[in-house]
């Protein structure tokens, strides 16, 4: 059975921190290593009850702590995982004929929007990793090959969109075989706080249309859930059929 080390940031808030690694816990199969990045091992002691996982201490940040676990990893998989992540109970279960075939797969994921739904980020089946990648750029809904980062030396310079999507072109240019897999199994509650907008840095990427249009929305998602933007949605639809009345009459 291939062993997964996820690689979970935890150097941020950690107010659903623990509801992720129990979602990890209740994994129908074992096989899972958990790699918690903090910036004290003292901040996830308080854990060490209840779930088991090792701790990677950085003072740089998540891609800093992902570029150090990955060189010590014993593990033939990895995943960076962001704290406020949710995996359905068969995730693992589900991940593993692909393990078995792929050097790299990228899973669908789904992120709560402001009205409280989950929407899917990657529509679509059957669709090759390259396509998706020019939705959503995002490392915590892929499952990658240790051996393949180290021998082409891939490091992670940043969370933000450009840098993971400069990570994952990279990476899954490196891949003999890589997998999109449609079906949801990973949750985030908003994925905007997994990534740090990047306008500049989309110039020259290839999937730079992507890397602008997403960096726009995560600035504007703190907006979207207050009451003057439904105030705003309400006068829009206001004037919207104010207009078509009076082009009927």
């Amino acid at each position: 059975m291939s062993k997964l080390n996820l690689i979970v940031d935890a150097t941020g808030k950690r107010d659903a921190l623990e509801r992720l690694l129990m979602s990890i816990k209740r994994q129908t199969v074992s096989g899972i290593i958990v790699t918690l990045v903090a910036a004290e091992e003292e901040t996830v002691a308080h854990l060490k009850e209840k779930y088991a996982f090792d701790v990677t201490v950085t003072k740089h940040g998540f891609a800093d702590g992902i570029n150090m676990t990955i060189q010590k990893l014993s593990s033939p998989f990895f995943m960076p995982v962001a704290s406020n992540q949710l995996f359905a109970v068969d995730f693992y279960e589900n991940a593993l004929p692909y393990l078995d075939e792929c050097d790299g797969v990228m899973f669908n994921i789904a992120k709560k929007r402001a009205n409280g739904k989950f929407a899917k980020i990657y529509k679509g089946s059957g669709a090759a990793v390259s396509e998706m990648l020019m939705r959503r750029p995002c490392i915590n809904c892929c499952v990658f090959k240790t051996t393949v980062v180290k021998d082409n030396d891939i490091k992670l310079k940043s969370v933000t969109i450009a840098n993971q999507a400069a990570f994952l072109e990279k990476y899954f240019e490196c891949c003999e075989t890589a997998e999109y897999v449609p079906d949801t199994r990973i949750y985030i509650d908003n994925i905007s706080k997994s990534a740090k907008p990047s306008l500049i840095g989309a110039v020259g990427k290839k999937n730079s249309a992507a890397i602008i249009k997403e960096s726009v929305l995560d600035t504007a998602y703190p907006f979207l859930g207050t009451e003057a933007y439904r105030k705003l949605c309400r006068a829009k639809s206001f004037f919207v059929r104010g207009v078509k009345h009076v082009l009927k009459r």
